[in-house]
C-alpha cells in the first residue's frame, strides 16, 4: 500500500502547465475544422482566465500559446478576423513580445480565407510588420522569407 500512496502523490503534484497546454492547442490547430478552432480558442480563455484569477507563471500564456491558436482559426479558411482580434488584443496588453511567426500566421490567416478583402486585410498586417520593425517598436516583427 505504501507504493500506491507514492503514486497518489505523485499524480496530485502533476498539474497541465502552459507547455502542455499549448501542445494540446497545437495538435487542435492542426485538424483544421472550424470544432478544433473553437476549442482551441476556449482553452485559450480558460486559460487567460484561470491566470488572470491566480497568477499562476507556470500557465501564463506565451507568444506561442497565442500563435497556436491563430494557426487554428487560419486553417480553417473562414473568420480570420478572430485570428487579428487575438493579435490586437496581445499588442495591446504590451505583455508580450509579438514575433514574426506570430504576425505572418494572421497575415494567413487572412491569405488563405474567402473573404472579398483579404489580399488588402492581409497588406495591413505587413505593413504594421514593417512599421514595428523599422521604428524599433518591436524588432522581432520584421518580415521574413515567410511574410
Amino acid at each position: 500500500s505504501s507504493s500506491m500512496s507514492q503514486s497518489q502523490s505523485q499524480q496530485q503534484k502533476v498539474k497541465p502547465d502552459i507547455f502542455t497546454y499549448t501542445s494540446v492547442i497545437n495538435a487542435l490547430s492542426r485538424r483544421g475544422t472550424e470544432e478544433a478552432a473553437s476549442k482551441a480558442k476556449d482553452l485559450l480563455d480558460m486559460i487567460e482566465a484561470r491566470y488572470e484569477e491566480t497568477k499562476d507563471p507556470d500557465i501564463k500564456p506565451n507568444i506561442r500559446t497565442f500563435t497556436s491558436v491563430i494557426n487554428a482559426i487560419s486553417r480553417t479558411k473562414v473568420r480570420p478576423e478572430r485570428a487579428e482580434e487575438i493579435l490586437t488584443r496581445i499588442e495591446n496588453s504590451n505583455e508580450y513580445q509579438i514575433d514574426v511567426v506570430c504576425y505572418n500566421a494572421v497575415v494567413n490567416a487572412w491569405g488563405w480565407s474567402t473573404e472579398a478583402n483579404k489580399a488588402h486585410r492581409a497588406n495591413q498586417i505587413f505593413q504594421r510588420m514593417i512599421e514595428l520593425h523599422s521604428s524599433g517598436e518591436n524588432v522581432a516583427a520584421k518580415p521574413d522569407v515567410i511574410t
